[in-house]
């Protein structure tokens, strides 16, 4: 099995019922295990128009699907849960994306691994430093504490 670092974002509707709905419905399954969960974290929206903040909560999972697999199904997740991409929104009901994936780098069109801005976004690097704050990122060769102390992204960030 292999240990993926998944980011639950979204900021319109009932937010915290729908990670509470993907953690217990879909990352409930052989394919997909949730092992442990950050604290939910609100932050201001980030580059992006949007004026409603967003919420975010970084999950451990454990997956026998291979990278491009896995981000099909999140995709799949999100289209399930109500997410729509026709529109030019920046709101969101539900962003699932992959920040980790064991200790690989992946350079693929359909997913990069490490998530390339995970390290620029301050609701990344928090919630990261909570729940795994010895894990190296594999590119940049520093640990998520790390990562976090020196992130000079300014927006405000709060455990919700």
């Amino acid at each position: 099995m292999n240990e993926v670092v998944i980011m639950i974002g979204g900021n319109i509707g009932n937010v915290k019922e729908a990670f509470e709905k993907v953690k217990s419905q879909y990352f409930n399954t052989p394919t997909l295990l949730h092992k442990r969960s950050s604290s939910l974290y609100m932050s201001a929206p980030w580059a992006t128009t949007s004026t409603l903040p967003f919420y975010n909560q970084a999950v451990v999972c454990t997956t026998d699907l291979l990278p491009s697999p896995l981000m099909q199904k999140l995709l799949s997740i999100e289209s399930a849960m109500g997410r729509t991409r026709d529109t030019p929104t920046p709101d969101r009901t539900l962003d699932l994306d992959i920040l980790y994936y064991n200790d690989w780098i992946i350079q693929h069109p359909t997913v990069i691994i490490p998530h390339p801005r995970l390290h620029l976004r301050r609701f990344c690097t928090l919630p990261l430093q909570e729940l795994l704050p010895d894990y190296i990122h594999p590119v940049l060769q520093l640990n998520n504490l790390q990562l976090n102390s020196i992130n000079e992204d300014t927006m405000w960030v709060n455990v919700a």
